[in-house]
């Protein structure tokens, strides 16, 4: 892995390249003896071609990611882990993020406000699990495999975001540069919005080998940032609120002297303004011979401003002083790079919150609902937003979209995506179902802390999902109608029932109904009828378009055929 002018990293790689990489030896070197002299020259011209400054990975010399085949995904829906009536607006679902970015690709694309993932540190020390294994410090290529897996999955992910939509990644010192660059590279440098500071822990780190790192960062980026807005907010640190020492009706202001330094002085801008005593003040010059103080406002507008000076006499001076209101913005003010204040959460907190739900020692450093709950307030601020995290972890995302909701009575969704994260040495383990979900199930329904308090719930609901490969040899057997009606109410309604086995399905919305047609039948086409009387707005998705359209007919239904790619994933 190096940072240098060299071929950039693509997801399109040379058939020669690819061709190349099946003959690695044990050593890793490539051979490239089996390609012609022709394949050879087509190879170095594309390399050629394609160098630029950038990041550049060993991809040829890592094990392939198992998650990578040709094959499709499926979610399979397990009514006994789901919590609360169907439809569903929120999906915890279990399985290799990278198949459930590429099933969510079907309903998600563009719409998905915010990410937040808090992926691998890759410390070397069992954080990271790459094909069923964990990579450890003496693994030759620990960098490069953890820049393919997450270079894969960002890719998938960027084309979830909305136009507008905003991306968070926490991560500490041992992949924050080379991260920081391939985020560049897949969401493009002219996308970049921040890099935020966190401050993790206060004290200790006595046993450091150099020095005490107290912080990690969380690296942000736009999908467009001519199209991003990032939100203010109403509490930031307390050092820059707390300059708001006066109040008046409620709202709080701070005195702000009208006499500035300036490093262009204007004459035009030093002159006398008449006192309460009738006494005359001039800005005050230090040194005569090189005045540099000049007033904030111009003539005009302190003579149609009059009503908002504030004068003051200099207790130790006697002389006069003119200041002015400056009101604490009621929209909030703009977020700042260092979170380092106790509300953006600490380690123990995430640590404290976790044991009051689940119990001690379940998971390794879960992050504090303040900072991701911070987070959202910048990214997420609409009442409707989506808000994915494909590294759920213990649920800490959901648990803070809870809260936000809970708090302005918004109603954002969540998608989280969590593996089990089970190994040949333990194959039992099942960190989505037992943690994730469990802890989210908690929250909703109410619990009781290390206490024995008992703790209200905040209310909600959530499909459990399973992400599922299929083959390509299989996907033609029979018609898997629940894959289908899953992806449908999804990908038009951003909710989801579960499937029965009925040749009639409904999604009662608010705008426009939803109904898949598995077989028209007279009952069917009965059924149907009597809901178009209503006069409500319909997209009916059925197999047999041009049958049914024969026997239904009105302005405000549509009659659609099951769109290609649903068809070709599991159609029969």
């Amino acid at each position: 892995m190096t940072l240098a002018k060299q071929p950039a990293a693509s997801s399109q790689q040379p058939a020669a390249l690819d061709k190349a990489s099946t003959k690695s030896s044990s050593s890793g070197r490539l051979k490239y003896d089996h390609l012609s002299r022709e394949e050879l020259i087509a190879l170095l011209q594309r390399r050629d071609a394609s160098r630029k400054l950038g990041l550049v990975w060993e991809r040829d010399e890592i094990d392939h990611d198992a998650a990578l085949n040709d094959d499709f995904v499926a979610l399979d829906y397990d009514k006994r882990l789901s919590l609360g009536p169907a439809p569903h607006s929120n999906l915890i679902i279990e399985g290799d993020n990278f198949d459930a970015l590429r099933y969510l690709g079907l309903a998600y694309k563009g719409r998905i406000k915010c990410i937040y993932i808090d992926p691998p540190y890759n410390t070397g020390n069992k954080d990271f699990i790459y094909n069923d294994r964990y990579v450890d410090k003496e693994d030759r290529y620990r960098h490069s495999t953890w820049l393919e897996f997450m270079y894969r999955r960002l890719l998938l992910a960027k084309d979830l975001l909305r136009d507008d939509g905003v991306i968070f990644v926490s991560i500490d010192d041992n992949e924050m540069l080379h991260l920081g660059l391939l985020m560049k590279q897949v969401f493009c440098e002219r996308n970049f919005i921040a890099n935020l500071i966190w401050k993790r822990k206060a004290g200790g780190g006595d046993d450091s080998g150099y020095v005490a790192t107290e912080h990690e960062y969380v690296l942000c980026f736009a999908a467009n940032i001519e199209r991003t807005r990032i939100a203010r907010v109403l509490h930031e640190s307390p050092a820059m609120t707390a300059k708001y020492n006066r109040s008046e009706n409620g709202r709080r202001y701070y005195l702000e002297r009208l006499d500035k330094t300036s490093l262009t002085y204007s004459e035009s801008m030093d002159f006398p303004i008449q006192c309460p005593d009738g006494a005359w003040v001039s800005p005050p010059q230090p040194d005569p011979k090189n005045p540099r103080t000049i007033w904030r406002w111009g003539k005009k507008a302190i003579q149609e401003r009059a009503g908002e000076l504030v004068f003051a006499k200099d207790k130790k001076t006697g002389e006069w002083r003119v200041y002015t209101k400056t009101w604490e913005p009621t929209e909030g003010v703009t977020p700042r790079s260092l979170l380092v204040d106790k509300h953006h959460g600490r380690n123990r907190d995430g640590t404290q919150e976790l044991t009051e739900i689940l119990g001690p020692r379940v998971f390794n450093n879960p992050k504090p609902t303040k900072l991701i709950q911070h987070l959202l307030t910048i990214g997420a601020q609409e009442k409707d937003a989506i808000v994915l995290d494909f590294f759920a972890g213990s649920g800490s995302t959901a648990h803070a979209v809870l809260n936000m909701n809970a708090e302005d009575n918004g109603n954002r969704s969540f998608i989280l995506v969590s593996n089990t994260e089970a190994t040949p040495d333990n194959t039992n383990k099942n960190l989505c179902r037992d943690v994730c979900a469990e802890r989210v199930r908690r929250v909703m329904q109410g619990y009781r802390d290390t206490d024995g308090s008992a703790i209200a719930g905040i209310g909600g609901e959530f499909a459990y999902l399973r992400a599922r490969r299929i083959p390509m040899g299989r996907l033609h057997s029979t018609i898997r109608h629940d894959q289908v009606w899953i992806a449908l109410q999804q990908l038009h309604a951003g909710i989801m029932a579960p499937y029965t086995a009925a040749d009639l399905h409904l999604l009662d919305i608010a705008d426009t109904d939803l109904y898949y047609v598995v077989r028209v039948t007279a009952e069917v086409v009965d059924a149907l009828k009597k809901r178009v009387r209503k006069k409500k707005p319909a997209v009916i998705f059925t197999w047999q378009p041009g049958l049914l359209k024969q026997r239904i007919a009105a302005e405000h239904i549509a009659i659609e055929k099951i769109p290609e790619f649903l068809a070709e994933r599991f159609g029969g």
